[in-house]
Parts: structure tokens; sequence; C-alpha cells
């Protein structure tokens, strides 16, 4: 192991290639010593960035690989080679979803770029985290028959994804409320966006209709159809609608009856999404007195929760927070119940959620 004198003494370049030759005779923990000293030297060195990160991954520390390769690809965002990188961290970490946004992004920037990287084998460990992905949102929430897809990249919507706050409250439908609860309901979900949440409850047996954009439609029709043959013999059902919030006076009172419960994940993000949900809800609430109203919400910003809960209570749901993630914890289930409604008691499953 070369001394510390050594190191200090070197230039980057020539820190650099040590670091290969002390990598490639096996001594992961004396390369990762001499790259983090050339780092230090030429910090804005995307290059010197990620051949760290690379190291970080062979000497088997994921979340510091996940810290230089993010720091290579801030100093260059159309650099495909550290959106691998930073692909293979998070997937070392285990955060999948991070890992297949990069994976995405990578692809995107692969094409045309001239790049050395092979996109076949890109495909195929992209392909490998997707399918890890499905069996840990399959083993959250109980085993049901659940396949979605997501379109995700630099240039989709946030509705093309799964976010935390919709498998949250999936898992809360599967794991606590159950095939027996929600057999038969009638539910409409609101921002159904990728339709996890409404699926899940249709796989146990609910009629749901999913609502969202146009723009959403497309990916959420072809989640729901891969799902019929489930959704058929669970006893359940799913269908379609367009409901834009900002044309709420378009909505008839008979489209808006029979609905038992209302069910939300991750409806806003900013001030102005709320001022476009709460005339919604209200439009709702007047149709629906009686309606149950489950939500999954992530905490991002203290003046937007602050703004939803204020304006939701002065429609009058009692909101009560019944389950907390252990994946996110800004994430939490809230739920709105008429007297008697709900009885269900916490069950002694082990979640991912922890309910309240």
């Amino acid at each position: 192991m070369p001394d510390d004198l050594s190191v200090v003494n070197e230039t980057p370049d020539k820190l650099v290639d040590a670091a290969f030759v002390m990598a490639e005779s096996g001594d992961i923990p004396s390369a990762i010593r001499i790259m983090e000293a050339a780092c230090r030297l030429d910090d804005a060195n995307k290059e010197v960035q990620e051949m760290l990160a690379q190291l970080y991954l062979e000497g088997d520390r994921p979340d510091d690989a996940v810290k230089a390769a993010q720091k290579a690809v801030d100093l260059d965002d159309q650099w495909p080679e550290a959106a691998l990188t930073l692909a293979r961290a998070h997937l070392a970490c285990r955060a999948l979803q991070e890992a297949l946004r990069a994976f995405h992004i990578c692809m995107e920037l692969l094409a045309g770029s001239g790049s050395p990287l092979m996109s076949k084998d890109i495909e195929q460990e992209m392909a490998e985290c997707e399918a890890l992905q499905q069996r840990v949102w399959v083993q959250r929430i109980g085993g049901l028959p659940l396949k979605v897809y997501q379109a995700i990249g630099s240039r989709r919507g946030p509705g093309c994804v799964v976010w935390e706050s919709g498998l949250a409250l999936a898992e809360y439908l599967s794991q606590h409320c159950g095939r027996q609860w929600l057999h038969g309901r009638n539910c409409i979900e609101l921002g159904a966006g990728t339709g996890i949440v409404g699926i899940c409850a249709a796989l146990l047996g609910a009629k749901v209709t999913l609502t969202d954009t146009a723009s959403c439609l497309p990916l959420l029709k072809q989640n729901v159809e891969g799902h019929r043959n489930g959704i058929h013999c669970a006893g359940g059902h799913a269908e379609l609608q367009i409901l834009d919030w900002s044309e709420t006076e378009d909505w008839t009172s008979n489209e808006l009856q029979g609905y038992d419960v209302i069910f939300g994940a991750d409806l806003v993000y900013n001030r102005t999404g709320v001022l476009q949900l709460l005339p919604a809800m209200q439009r709702l609430l007047k149709a629906l007195p009686d309606v149950a109203v489950m939500l999954g919400h992530c905490s991002r910003h203290a003046d937007v929760d602050d703004a939803l809960m204020s304006g939701l209570k002065e429609l009058g749901l009692a909101l009560h927070r019944v389950a907390a993630s252990q994946q996110d914890p800004r994430v939490s289930v809230y739920i709105h119940s008429p007297a008697g409604f709900l009885k269900q008691e916490v069950t002694d499953q082990k979640m991912c959620i922890q309910t309240m």
C-alpha cells in the first residue's frame, strides 16, 4: 500500500494511474484511497468521480458509490456512462426505482451518442432490475398477481411512475382491509397514474373506476388490460374514465353516484395541485356524503401539506393517519371513514408500512 506522503505529492493523473494498478492487483481498498485523493485534487473531473464510484462498487460500498456517481452525473448529465454507473450503484443499494430511472436515462442518452456502451447488455440489466422490482411489489401486497408497467425517463411525467404513496396505500388495502372488506365495494380512484392502487383493489374484488387525465390513459389502460383475467377471477371490475380536476363543472351528478370509497395516492406535490384538487373533492363529497376516503400522501413541503390537510378538513373530512411507510418516512396513509364504515382490526402480518 502506498504511503500517505506519496499520495499527497502526486498529480491527479498519476494518482488515477496508480489506482488502476492497485485495482488490477486486487487491492481495492488502496485503489479507493488513491482515487479519493485524486478526487480531492480535481473535484470537478467527471471521469475521476465515475471511476471512484466503480471502485466503491468493487469494494462493496454502494452508498458511497451512489454519491460519487451522482456527482459525475451532476458534472455532466448528458454522459451515459455516469448514468449507467449511478444505476448500478442504486441497484446495489436495492433502491430499485432509482436504479430503473437511471437505467432509462442512460438508454435515452445512448441513442445517437456514439458511446461504446452496449445497449443490449444494459437492456438486460434493466429488465432484471424491473423483474426484481415487480417481485418486491408482489411481496408487499400479499402475493396478488400484479405486474405494473411504468414509463420512466427524463421526458416522462409523474403520472407514469409508481410512487411510494401508491405502494403504501395498495399494501394497506391488501394487508389490512383485505378481500373480505373490499369485495363488491364500488370505488373511484383519483389521479390513478399507473393504476397500482385501483388494480390492487380490483384484484381484491372491488369494482373500481380508475380516473386520470387523457395523457395518462394509454399507460393506465395497458396496465388494467394486463390484469383483466385476474380481476375477473377475483370477482372485481375495473374501468377507465377521463377526469380532469380543472373541469369539474362538466361532471354530472349521475356520473358521481354510487361510490363507497374514494382512493388517491400522491395526488398533489405543489400548491397549484391543491387548488385544483379541493374543488374536485368538494364536488365528489357533495354527491357522495357517506363515502370513505383513503389517501396515500408524501410530505414534501410543509406549506403544501398544510394547504391540503386544512382544505380537506374544511370540506368535512376527518382524516386519520393509520399507517406510515417504512420505505420512505415522508409517506403515510390517511383514512376518512363515516361512523362504522371501517371496523377492521390491525393485522399481525409483517408489512413495509407501519400501522398506527
